[in-house]
């Protein structure tokens, strides 16, 4: 076969190559293989790669040359070309890989660095450099205070550790100790060590602690300030400064539900630690009482909206502490409807009524802007759950709202965070009618300019609230089986597999006998494979996969089937608690408007308890704002003003203006004043050799 003449030009170089059998072509590709062998650098790699496999490199030509070869012969030199072109690329990636790898261990000997992993030998030098990260980081946290002691096995002897001594004030304790527990911060490895961590012991300030338990709890109290729960909730109110758009998105629908998100995402590791959530589920019950009482006086109607956001949270958090996370979910997804419309028509009216947020100077205006009144009438239809009793038919707020209530009745046994929630449902109710009341009905109140020239939104801000508006009225009633339906719709839309079906499916008898109970229960957990614990030999059980889902709902936790077959007046307690709340708001606000100041007047102190917030914002300045600024002004007067600055201003302005007059005095003019000097000088020299043996 006859190959066509061509010419290569590569740099200082030039191939002229005639090839006239297959023997040449071989020849290109010894010549190549030589080449890079010799290589001893990446850029001669490179140059090299250009020369024979780039756009105008010697392969490449070969096959631009083919046109002048027979029908037959051209696809039989071009699969022998692209062969050796493939070939050749094969051998100068596994030259690169050799000369970066010899580069890293040149690297390791100069510096040398220790590539070691700590008690586990496993040389990471040649590995990736995310391995050797990972390494880094173990050695940053040594460094800084941070030691293991022997202890139990932790996935197959990966780790030995019985106590980590961590200092109380480190960042990101539990992404560390989570961290330095797994090995990882994967969902997949971290939720698969979850078991291990639950039969674990750390040592924690003043004594040891289950690790799982305190990780959770460390996790939860990162959720509490993205999520603004109690304590950490001082933040939400003061973020409506910003522009409605944004309180919808993300103060309302995405940013701030991001730690029940966390939460309900940790729920491999939540199961495990039952204190844990018994603390997730009083905080978020408190919350939720808290934010409804402060919200019932609050008379910016954004202030309102956004401590209602802050309880809306609690109820959440409510439903991930008793375990029902899908619940926790249903909530966090229709809420984000409703109050990001709220948001949005809130903005809506401010708008109207040019930039005026007090709600005491509002009244009468459902007839000048009547589409934003529509969209905030279904938003507090929604929030506050109107709905048909024990049916599956009503705003989004009926739905969700309920199922957390529900939920929290079987997980607390009607306790405490059952009865906070209902009340704060009545609250709810109150306030959200409240503003509804004062906004849109009775007389026109304040400016009456304003009033006169309030107008309707352009469609810009309307077209949003019509299309959260459906999302309001219609995805409760549309996802109510995916999130608080049967255990076969849930797993399907969480993707757990089907392995547990309850003895309690909502809609089934729930009798059943003892014998057929603890069948039930040993089948799921024979057929759980997500949760399948294999036993060791020491009897500690190791789980050796993590659950497959996106939430974890344990074997033993029956909290979703015991809601659904919870007695009427519980499922009917949250209505009830709705209908309380609006009769008291039709009385205050529309039957007779006297009757709030009156009240006000009358209980005073409790009055202006709620006013203030419980006055968290006070308590907070005293016990934080004040001694940081008096630090701070400390720092500044004394520490700045007297000894950093004094020390350079009595230098420039002090000492160094002494010596300059001191030097100005040996400046005479008169030789015998040097003179004199240089005498004194060679005295000085002279007795300072002879004492210390200069001479030598």
């Amino acid at each position: 076969m006859l190959l066509p003449f061509f010419m290569v030009s590569s740099g200082q170089r030039l191939h002229t190559v005639e090839m006239e059998s297959m023997e040449s072509l071989e020849a290109i590709k010894s010549a190549a293989i030589a080449a890079v062998a010799q290589a001893s650098t990446p850029q001669e790699l490179e140059q090299l790669r250009v020369e024979y496999l780039g756009k105008k490199g010697a392969l490449t030509g070969l096959l631009k040359t083919l046109g002048g070869l027979s029908a037959e012969e051209r696809p039989k030199a071009g699969a022998l070309i692209n062969a050796v072109k493939q070939d050749l690329s094969a051998v100068l990636n596994e030259r690169r890989t050799g000369l970066d790898q010899a580069a890293l261990q040149q690297k390791i000997e100069a510096e040398k660095i220790d590539v070691t992993l700590p008690g586990r030998g496993v040389d990471v030098g040649g590995l990736h450099p995310i391995t050797r990260t990972i390494q880094r980081v173990e050695d940053f946290f040594t460094g800084m205070g941070f030691s293991v002691a022997e202890g139990p096995e932790i996935e197959d002897d990966y780790h030995n550790f019985e106590a980590l001594n961590l200092p109380a004030h480190h960042p990101a304790r539990a992404m560390h100790d989570t961290f330095y527990l797994t090995d990882s911060v994967s969902f997949t490895e971290v939720f698969a060590a979850a078991p291990n961590l639950a039969e674990t012991q750390i040592h924690f300030l003043w004594r040891d602690w289950n690790a799982a338990n305190l990780l959770a709890f460390l996790l939860f109290i990162g959720a509490m300030g993205k999520s603004a729960q109690l304590f950490l909730h001082t933040w939400l109110p003061d973020a409506m400064e910003g522009p409605t758009p944004v309180s919808a998105l993300i103060h309302a629908a995405t940013m701030v539900t991001a730690g029940v998100f966390l939460v309900c995402r940790m729920s491999p590791l939540m199961e495990y630690a039952p204190e844990a959530m018994a603390v997730v589920t009083f905080l978020g019950a408190s919350t939720a009482f808290f934010a409804a009482t402060v919200g019932l006086v609050q008379n910016d109607i954004k202030r309102v909206i956004a401590y209602s956001t802050c309880s809306q949270l609690g109820y959440m958090f409510v439903a991930a502490g008793v375990g029902v996370y899908s619940v926790a979910m249903f909530h966090l997804f229709t809420h984000a409807f409703f109050k990001a419309m709220l948001f949005l028509g809130a903005g809506s009216v401010i708008h109207a009524m040019h930039h005026e947020q007090d709600m005491r100077n509002y009244g009468g205006l459902r007839k000048k802007i009547p589409y934003t009144f529509a969209a905030m009438m279904i938003g507090t239809l929604a929030i506050t759950g109107v709905g048909i009793p024990l049916t599956h038919i009503g705003f989004a707020g009926f739905l969700s709202k309920d199922a957390v209530i529900e939920s929290a009745w079987a997980g607390t046994s009607g306790g405490y965070a059952f009865w906070m929630l209902v009340f704060a449902a009545m609250l709810t109710s109150f306030y959200s009618w409240r503003l509804i009341f004062l906004t849109f009905y009775g007389e026109a109140r304040g400016d009456h300019h304003t009033h006169e020239h309030a107008h309707e939104s352009p469609k810009v801000m309307l077209i949003p609230l019509g299309v959260l508006a459906l999302g309001a009225v219609f995805s409760g009633m549309v996802w109510y089986s995916s999130f608080f339906g049967d255990h076969a719709s849930v797993n399907r839309f969480f993707g757990i597999p089907d392995h547990h079906v309850s003895e309690k499916d909502h809609g089934h008898d729930a009798s059943h006998d003892k014998a057929d109970e603890a069948h039930a229960d040993k089948a799921d957990t024979q057929a759980s494979g997500s949760q399948a614990h294999a036993e060791k030999s020491d009897g500690h059980a190791l789980q050796t996969q993590a659950p497959i889902g996106a939430i974890y709902i344990s074997a033993d936790n029956h909290v979703m089937d015991e809601a659904h077959h919870a007695p009427v007046w519980v499922k009917i307690s949250p209505f009830i608690a709705m209908l309380i709340g609006f009769i008291t708001a039709l009385w205050f606000y529309i039957w007779n408007p006297a009757m709030p100041a009156r009240v006000a007047a009358n209980q005073r102190p409790l009055y202006l308890f709620l006013l203030n917030k419980w006055y968290f914002d006070e308590i907070y300045d005293v016990l934080f704002v004040k001694p940081a600024k008096a630090l701070g002004r400390l720092l500044w007067k004394r520490g700045d003003g007297k000894i950093i600055d004094g020390t350079l201003n009595g230098i420039a302005l002090g000492f160094v203006p002494m010596v300059t007059r001191l030097a100005g005095r040996a400046q005479s003019g008169y030789i015998f004043t040097y003179a004199f000097a240089m005498v004194i000088g060679i005295v000085v020299l002279v007795t300072w050799m002879s004492f210390t043996g200069g001479g030598n």
